[in-house]
């Protein structure tokens, strides 16, 4: 069993079995008491109350005795109006299916001892057993007394005399051994009594329940005068029944607690029943439960908003479905609702208790709560029994009216849900408050009882005019509140990513809130799970480009305003698309498609501007045994080549070729062609870079074949000119996801590799506008990293999961990062020279050949070497070797001479032919050397001319 310990309310719970969380449950209550005592220990005499031994709040005093059956009967009653109105009409209790045993007005079953053998002070292990006899015992004396029949009904409550354990007041508590509310269900009962379930018949069998005291009120006893000795107003100390009732019948229901139930650390405060907000307005005005637990229980449907929308939103107790939803990722999203806790307008029950403060002896006396709630409420109360049976609005009882912006991980929630460990890690909560005053504090006890700010406050609420939120958000003064990736709190993912959604304008309380939901970063109407976008391409020829996508079949919109309009139904989720004629006026889309039994479909769409769509330009039946490992789109006809490696087909309208290639030819789609046109010069380098099997890469460049970086096991190459010297480096994400760039004589770029554990191939492109390209790739979160051509992350993307990076493109006239769900701007659409790799193939014919053109800058003929890029790692050596790394301007040779710490010539390495403009690096084996100091004198000459600089390398063995 769990112990739920809360600065207000401590309850004990177990996970079990669940009755309907909608329709109408039928509840059997059991009245319960023990043998008559004088126990001090316990509250009571072991009977129920037929009057009350002190009543000091008079027309004020709630729960009023005698605690007969039409009693508990009223607090159905209220417990159920407290539902119907939290889940819309949706849940409540069947009132005239319900009933209250045993049937004699005053009477109740007996049980053979005192209240405290039940509960005994100091023994948590004890108490478990006890409480578990305790529950059997209850049932088990109806069933002697009344042979009832619990089949019958969806919950058993048993009701037993005297005060719950369940107030942690900060006051000395003289009766520890009352018993604890819970709920208790066949685990508990398994692991403390040895059976699932407590059986009296066929048929006829109690396998959860829940227990709970006649009264949370102490003031009906007299051992009140020692709990609130010197009090001025105990009055404001009364607690009713129905919110720990309608707590335990949360759990009932399948409601998960939003506490941490092994330390009692509260989750989500006052603002919602799964936690403190069980005891709002002194437990008469149970919080209702948030919105994601209103939704989980199928009684609201949230509205999901994209970005750019402006939202109207009426108050919780309005209408129903006054949900907004903004995912971060189909996990991970943002509830906003909005919540009012106003009497009348502009006024709230905090409010109406100062207004109405009065002086006394020179002292200033604040009406109690529940005396402004009586009087000035608008609630029902029960004449006889003084319960509060009806309240017109359950959010009265908050602290504060606004916006509650909840984050909720539906991962963390699933994973916690069966353990009730849904918010039981506060540093990543299942539903977390995101606090407008930015503190953060819920969950981080104080000792303070009402004014705890741990537990929830007005300034958690977004509204305009919140002081506290301009304490934490200076640079916001003077506006409406945000919420968004730079204030405090921000809209940031679990993971740490940025999602750049930004909630702006947000108005003053009311009983309708506004508010704009946008996103910093990303286009309109994005994210969209459905879309599984695949090309960004001008098909039509008109500057801006089309949007394609599709899984069940292909869509198309342009992209000034995002409408799908089908225009092929693709006959297998397993295809490959391509862009092909893409020189001409009229470039042609081709999807190849896998049928199955070795039969592959090929077909090929044209834009028609005068139908304003796509229309079959013609379509093949291939033979041929799955995908290809490539298909591949032609600069000037509707053709398409499907390449395996070994064998290439050549699909036209009017033909289909086969044509066998060389063996051993490299695999395509792990191969690039690379191309840098020097503009100056008019001349153009070509390598052909390929992945090994055996590892490393294959460079061929002007008629020269290079081996290298055999130590590293590439999954995906690419090429881009990424520090704008005129010469290509290849991008690469080796098996264990690693980014590398490398230059062309295999040496590494400063600041890589970088460790992202990157899933998909390395795109790159001129994002920012400043000429040099960004790298992007995606990670093993799903989401998506920007890289500056330095190594250093600029940006990282929360992006659904399961939605594959697609590109880097244009969109409505301004750079973009494109997934299958979203579509991210940056900086105004820039031309690059084609210095770019944007796709996963390169471009959207597949071709894997980058044509980059640049002016190549030859580094100054005064510039031998850079001697502040010129060193040595690591140092000391490791594993019996060191790196020296040597930046090469117009070097012809550099030579490394190598001296003991005493002036002793030792070694000599040498770059014969270093490439100029680069990183070259050379490694020296110090197998042989012993440990001790020495000196590298790294020498580059040009000509007659040469520069040097020294290093000092320690040799560790």
């Amino acid at each position: 069993m769990r112990h739920i310990v809360l600065p207000f309310i401590v309850v004990s719970c177990l996970a079990g079995q669940f009755a309907n969380s909608t329709g109408s449950i039928a509840v059997l209550g059991i009245r319960v008491s023990f043998q008559p005592d004088g126990d001090e220990s316990t509250t009571g005499d072991g009977t129920f109350l037929t009057e009350a031994a002190l009543e000091p709040c008079g027309d004020y005093s709630i729960d009023r005795p005698p605690h007969n059956r039409t009693y508990f009967e009223t607090q159905l009653r209220a417990v159920d109006s407290y539902f119907r109105s939290a889940s819309v009409g949706s849940f409540g209790i069947d009132l005239g299916e319900s009933r209250i045993f045993p049937l004699d007005e005053s009477g109740s079953y007996s049980l053979d001892t005192t209240m405290a053998y039940f509960h005994p002070f100091g023994d948590e292990a004890l108490q478990d057993r006890r409480l578990a006899e305790f529950f059997r015992a209850s049932l088990t004396r109806a069933y002697q007394e009344d042979s009832l029949s619990f089949g019958s009904f969806d919950v058993i409550v048993i009701f037993h005399a005297g005060i719950g354990q369940d107030f942690a007041l900060p006051f000395l508590d003289p009766t520890p051994e009352d018993i604890n509310s819970a709920y208790v269900d066949s685990d508990f009962l398994t692991e403390q009594l040895g059976e699932p379930e407590i059986i009296f018949a066929e048929g006829n069998s109690v396998s959860s329940g829940i227990i709970l005291p006649e009264t949370q009120n102490h003031l009906f006893y007299d051992i009140s005068d020692q709990i609130f000795l010197g009090i001025s107003n105990p009055c404001d100390y009364q607690f009713g029944l129905t919110g720990t009732f309608a707590l335990m019948l949360g759990f009932a229901i399948g409601l998960p607690p939003l506490w941490n139930t092994e330390s009692g650390e509260s989750g989500v405060g006052v603002f919602a029943l799964m936690d403190q907000g069980s005891n709002n307005g002194r437990g008469v005005v149970p919080s209702p439960p948030d919105a994601w637990t209103r939704t989980h229980a199928g009684w609201e449907v949230p509205t999901v908003v994209r970005p750019t929308n402006t939202v109207d939103l009426m108050a919780r107790d309005s209408v129903p479905d006054q949900i907004v939803r903004i995912d971060i990722t189909p996990s991970e999203y943002f509830l906003i609702e909005n919540r009012n806790n106003w009497v009348v307008n502009g006024v709230d029950i905090d409010s109406m208790r100062w207004r109405n403060r009065r002086q006394k002896n020179g002292e200033v006396i604040v009406p109690s709560y529940l005396e402004m709630l009586m009087d000035s409420g608008g609630v029902d109360i029960d004449s006889v029994f003084h319960v509060v049976t009806s309240v017109p609005n359950y959010d009265l009882g908050l602290p504060g009216s606004g916006l509650i912006i909840w984050h909720v991980d539906e991962q963390k929630i699933n994973e916690g849900l069966v353990t009730y460990s849904v918010n039981g890690d506060r540093e990543h909560r299942g539903i977390d408050l995101e606090e407008a005053d930015g503190a953060q504090d819920i969950g981080y006890p104080l000792i303070f009882l009402f004014t705890d700010p741990t537990s929830g406050l007005w300034s958690d609420m977004w509204f305009s005019g919140n002081s506290e939120y301009y304490l934490a958000n200076p640079g916001f003064k003077g506006q409406p509140p945000s919420f968004g990736h730079d204030t405090f709190p921000n809209t940031r993912s679990n993971k740490g990513s940025d999602t750049y959604i930004q909630i702006d304008g947000i108005s003053k309380a009311g009983n309708i809130m506004s508010f704009t939901v946008d996103n910093s970063l990303m286009a309109s109407g994005f994210p969209d799970t459905s879309l599984h976008i695949h090309f960004l391409y001008d098909f039509s020829r008109d500057g801006k480009p089309e949007l394609i996508g599709g899984l069940d079949s292909l869509w198309w919109s342009d992209s000034d305003s995002l409408s799908r309009v089908n225009f092929f139904e693709l006959p297998s989720n397993s295809f490959q698309l391509a862009v092909t004629n893409y020189e001409s006026t009229a470039p042609a889309l081709v999807a190849v498609m896998d049928l199955g039994n070795e039969v592959l479909r090929v077909s090929a769409f044209t834009f028609e501007n005068d139908n304003s769509g796509f229309v079959l330009e013609w379509d093949h039946h291939v033979s041929a045994s799955g995908l290809p490992k490539l298909s591949s789109g032609f600069p000037d006809s509707v053709m398409v080549v499907l390449n395996w490696g070994p064998t290439e087909i050549i699909v036209t309208g009017d033909s289909v070729e086969t044509v066998e290639q060389i063996p051993g030819d490299p695999d395509p789609s792990r191969t690039v062609v690379a191309e840098m046109k020097d503009l100056e010069s008019d001349s153009s380098e070509v390598s052909i870079i390929s992945i090994q099997e055996q590892g490393g890469l294959l460079v061929e460049h002007e008629g020269s074949i290079a081996y290298g970086m055999e130590q590293v096991d590439f999954r995906t190459i690419g090429a881009v000119d990424l520090d704008l010297d005129g010469k290509i480096e290849i991008t690469g994400v080796d098996t264990e996801g690693r980014l590398y760039v490398i230059n062309r004589n295999f040496t590494v770029e400063s600041g890589f590799p970088i460790f992202f554990n990157v899933t998909s191939p390395v795109l790159a492109q001129d994002l920012l506008g400043d000429g040099h390209p960004e790298l992007v790739a995606q990670v093993d979160s799903s989401d998506i990293v920007v890289v500056d051509w330095q190594g250093n992350e600029l940006y990282r993307l929360a992006n659904p999961r399961g939605s594959q990076l697609r590109m880097l493109s244009h969109y409505l006239g301004r750079n973009c990062i494109a997934a299958e769900s979203a579509i991210w701007l940056f900086d105004r659409t820039s031309t690059s020279g084609g210095n770019r790799w944007a796709y996963v193939h390169h471009d959207p014919t597949n071709r894997r050949r980058f044509q980059g053109t640049s002016a190549f800058r030859a580094p100054p003929a005064e510039s031998l070497m850079d001697a502040a890029r010129t060193y040595n790692y690591p140092n000391p050596t490791q594993d019996n070797s060191t790196t020296l790394r040597v930046y090469v301007g117009s070097a012809e040779k550099v030579e490394i001479l190598i001296y003991d710490v005493a002036g002793f010539y030792l070694d000599r390495l040498s770059m014969e032919s270093p490439v100029q403009g680069e990183v070259n690096e050379i490694a020296w084996d110090v197998s042989a050397v012993d440990s001790g100091v020495y000196f590298a004198n790294v020498i580059a000459t040009r000509g007659s001319r040469s520069e040097s600089k020294i290093l000092k390398i320690a040799v560790v063995h």
